[in-house]
């Protein structure tokens, strides 16, 4: 498989995770929603999802490994405020 055909193929889950998610919502608040803000949140959910992993691997490179491990990912963890637990 192409790495193409990777990236719409991820694309693609991410768009129908998040229409479902997004359905489940508007059905539970009673607010109609439009493919277009689906397609725009996807995106952006996709994107945060590639600075992610960039973010992660760079703390493996930079600890000298070639393999991510928790500790990458509690580092950007704390790195973006909003995913730390308190």
């Amino acid at each position: 498989m192409s790495s193409t055909d990777q990236t719409k193929e991820i694309r693609t889950a991410v768009w129908s995770v998040v229409h479902q998610i997004a359905q489940e919502e508007s059905a539970q608040l009673g607010k109609p929603i439009s493919t277009e803000f689906i397609a725009s949140l996807a995106h952006v959910v996709y994107k945060q999802m590639e600075t992610f992993g960039m973010d992660v691997e760079a703390f493996a490179t930079h600890g000298r490994r070639s393999t991510i491990n928790t500790d990458d990912v509690m580092l950007c963890a704390r790195r973006n405020g909003h995913l730390v637990c308190r």
